[in-house]
């Protein structure tokens, strides 16, 4: 099991309660949501869905750790964060930027 760090931040890009850490064998990638409700215990009506916008993988002495940050999600276009970070090919007129820059 590899040990995953997850930092969830609201849809204006506030940190959203604590860092959670846990142990998994299952690492989300870029794009993918995680479902929160049940973790969390949010009542129904808020919105408990978050789409992971970035993994890095960090080599410890134990192995490696992911360091994973996820934005509150509500029925958004999901092609345009992936071509944002880099995983689909841009529109032309897009800016890219690399990943070594990203503040998580």
């Amino acid at each position: 099991m590899a040990k995953i760090y997850i930092q969830l931040v609201s849809k204006n890009f506030a940190l959203s309660g604590d860092r959670i850490e846990i142990e998994s064998d299952i690492i989300p990638r870029v794009g993918e949501i995680i479902d929160v409700y049940e973790y969390l215990a949010i009542p129904q009506g808020q919105v408990g869905n978050y789409i992971v916008t970035s993994v890095i993988h960090k080599l410890t002495k134990n192995g490696f750790a992911a360091y994973i940050s996820a934005r509150q999600w509500l029925k958004g276009y999901r092609h345009e964060l992936l071509q944002e970070r880099g995983w689909l090919l841009p529109d032309k007129d897009t800016d890219s930027s690399y990943g070594e820059d990203d503040p998580a």
